[in-house]
Formats: C-alpha cells, structure tokens, sequence
C-alpha cells in the first residue's frame, strides 16, 4: 500500500512484494492510495496506469486504496478475503507488506481482520500477517518534485529519467507525468481523512485516532 508514483524506488519496494507471493505460492497486490494534492499531485488513475505500464502481467492487481469513504482494511477485506455466506474465502493467507516504522500502530491491522472475518462459518482459518520490508532505493518524489523547481527543462527531464524506468515508460509518458505534477504543485492538497483502524484493545473497525491515509501511503507501505 502506498502514494507509490512509480519511480525506481518504488519498484524496488514491489519487488519485494512480487518475490514473497512467490515464496508463499500466492499472488502479489499493489494498492495506491488516493491522496492528491500540491505535494502528491499526480492523480491516482494516472498512478494506476503507470504501474499497468511498468507491470502489465500484474495490471488487473493493481488499483486504488478505496472508492471515497471507503478503508484500506474493507479493501482487502472484501476484495482479498471477501466473506460470502457458502463460498470459501478468496484467500486464506494474507500477508501485508509495510514499511519498517516503529512509531505507525499498524500492528494491529491483522487482528482487526481476523476477528472482522472469524464470525464467517467457513472463514475460521484466515490468517493475516505483518511483514516489514526494507526501505527501497535513496529516489523519493520529494527530490523529483524540487529538481522541477530549477533548471532548464532538458535538466529537469534528466532528473527524471534517473528516478523512472524510461526503458518501461518511454519519454514521452514521463514528460506527462512530470507536466501533471509541474501544474499540480501549485494546488492545494486535499483534506485529510482519518483511516478506520481498531480501538487500541483491538475492538473492531472504527474511527481512530491513527494517523491518516495521506500519511501512511508516504512511508512506502506495500500489501499482499
């Protein structure tokens, strides 16, 4: 799960996420986030096709976090486990992938699933896991967006094809992205919205006080 933009970092941390579907003979999800604003100014649809160019074989796992008020956990919830009365669950080992931050109280995310699932007959076996990854490569969208702000536009250009696989993307759509985010960085960013998490005895989904959606998706979490 992340803002995930597509550049060479970002990869890295999929990779990740690829070769552990790999080892456990399951299949690998990326979820963006849907955060948008002057400091994540490419739209999430433009993310999506990104991704779908740079991982076309996985183009149908690769989507947005959640339709507007929807969560991160109803996601993989119905869309990964999908608890339907007689039908088995999608699957039944789910392994989210996230970044290696002490201080996010994501560890609290599989219980959450778990104990939202159990009461499904046939759903008593799910199991939900955390896995922390290692950081990706020193790229960030930070540095790309500041290499915007001076420069001549061939400079600039040049920035940008050392942070993205131009050999996947071609030029032309990396000049899109880097115009998108040009006249993205003078918008506002949108309002934050609280991520639905669990009370801190693990009672359920509710609202919490976690940090919010737009937070998260910067500190390069990935989902399985």
């Amino acid at each position: 799960i992340g803002s995930f933009v597509g550049h060479v970092g970002h990869e890295q941390l999929w990779d990740y996420t690829i070769k552990k579907a790999s080892e456990v003979g399951g299949d690998p999800y990326l979820f963006i986030g849907n955060a948008e604003g002057k400091d994540d100014p490419i739209p999430p649809s433009v993310k999506v096709q990104t991704w779908q160019k740079l991982y076309p074989q996985y183009a149908n796992n690769i989507s947005t976090v959640a339709h507007e008020g929807g969560t991160l956990l109803q996601k993989i919830k119905h869309e990964l486990i999908n608890p339907l009365p007689g039908k088995p669950p999608r699957y039944n080992n789910i392994i989210i992938m996230v970044g290696n931050d002490p201080d996010e109280p994501k560890d609290s995310w599989p219980a959450a699933l778990m104990k939202a699932v159990h009461k499904f007959p046939g759903y008593e076996n799910v199991h939900v896991s955390l896995l922390l990854t290692p950081r990706g490569t020193g790229v960030s969208f930070t540095a790309l967006r500041n290499a915007l702000l001076t420069g001549t536009p061939e400079e600039q250009l040049a920035v940008w094809e050392q942070g993205f696989d131009v050999q996947k993307l071609g030029v032309d759509w990396i000049k899109k992205l880097m115009d998108i985010t040009k006249k993205g960085m003078d918008k506002p960013n949108k309002p934050k919205k609280p991520l639905a998490g669990v009370g801190k005895q693990g009672k359920g989904l509710k609202e919490t006080q976690f940090k919010t959606l737009n937070q998260l998706i910067r500190e390069g979490l990935q989902a399985l």
